[in-house]
């Protein structure tokens, strides 16, 4: 990485350090260090001790298919790609940031984890900082319009990612879901807990599904687990 490269990083680290002490623990931020050439990265600075992320951690596969995605798009502006996940408490917003350079390549990532109330106000901040206009009318479709979201068939990418993992955990298990005990059946979830599975669109329900069990189920399993989902 150049020396501009690791300035502008640097830029990043102090937004998302910004971001989440304006905002407190309602607002998780992380910035990866990442080489599109090799597919790896790392944390280069995490802010929000409920994030689950520490300074130095590798991508987690999940965010190799988000760098993926992002760093095939030549877009400018800054590209990004959101989902949201369920939890006991209420749904939470994860965006996730294309950090590039002049020259239009991807050297980073901006993570930012929020209640859903939260999310524009962040954007905003982020629109700001990078000196783009916003309307002061707080219009969705122009409060965002420097961003340029990822389209349908990254999102069906996603989709697929997140079924064959929870397909796969369950399958390794060995046994059928409906001979399960809920202490296997929490290992599972405890796993796909940790490969970020959760964050996906209807991951909830396809798990409890695919377990035999109900949606509410989860969520208590998750609760057991000690799960960072539920602590938000």
């Amino acid at each position: 990485m150049t020396e501009e490269q690791r300035t502008l990083l640097s830029s990043y680290e102090k937004l998302a350090e910004f971001l989440h002490g304006s905002m407190g623990e309602h607002v998780h931020t992380a910035v990866y260090e990442v080489n599109t050439e090799t597919g790896e990265g790392r944390v280069a600075a995490a802010f929000g001790p409920h994030f689950g992320r520490r300074e130095g951690g590798p991508l987690t596969p999940f965010l190799r298919q988000i760098v993926s995605s992002l760093a095939e798009s030549s877009e400018a502006g800054m590209t990004h790609v959101d989902t949201e996940a369920s939890t006991a408490e209420g749904r939470v917003k994860l965006d996730m940031f294309a950090i590039r350079d002049g020259g239009g390549k991807m050297i980073g990532l901006l993570l930012l984890c929020t209640e859903i109330e939260l999310m524009y106000q962040v954007r905003d901040v982020i629109n700001r900082y990078l000196g783009y206009e916003t309307d002061d009318t707080g219009a969705q479709e122009t409060r965002l319009k420097a961003t340029k979201q990822m389209g349908r068939e990254s999102a069906l990418l996603f989709s697929e990612y997140m079924q064959q993992r929870i397909r796969e955990e369950i399958d390794a298990c060995g046994i059928p879901a409906e001979r399960m005990t809920n202490e296997e059946r929490a290992a599972i979830i405890q796993r796909l807990e940790q490969l970020e599975v959760f964050y996906m669109k209807d991951s909830v329900k396809t798990t409890a599904e695919l377990l035999g069990i109900s949606v509410p189920t989860v969520y208590r399993l998750m609760k057991r687990n000690g799960s960072h989902f539920q602590e938000r």
